[in-house]
């Protein structure tokens, strides 16, 4: 699995550009798949972590960006 088009999702997303105009330090630590071959439910994360904060933000790339 590549993680480019993700990426590519949620740098044109309205949500991640509004996290990046309020996050400055924030920088990409983290791809997450899931792929669920049962229920046929997969999961796409990318995940964040704000130094300034000292916490991590996590988005969502199934349905939408969240």
């Amino acid at each position: 699995m590549k993680i480019k088009p993700y990426l590519n999702k949620l740098n044109t997303s309205v949500e991640y550009k509004k996290f990046k105009d309020k996050y400055k330090d924030a920088f990409l630590v983290a791809g997450f798949f899931v792929l669920d071959l049962e229920l046929g439910k997969n999961i796409h994360q990318i995940d964040f972590y704000i130094p300034s904060k000292k916490k991590f933000a996590a988005f969502s790339l199934d349905d939408g960006v969240h």
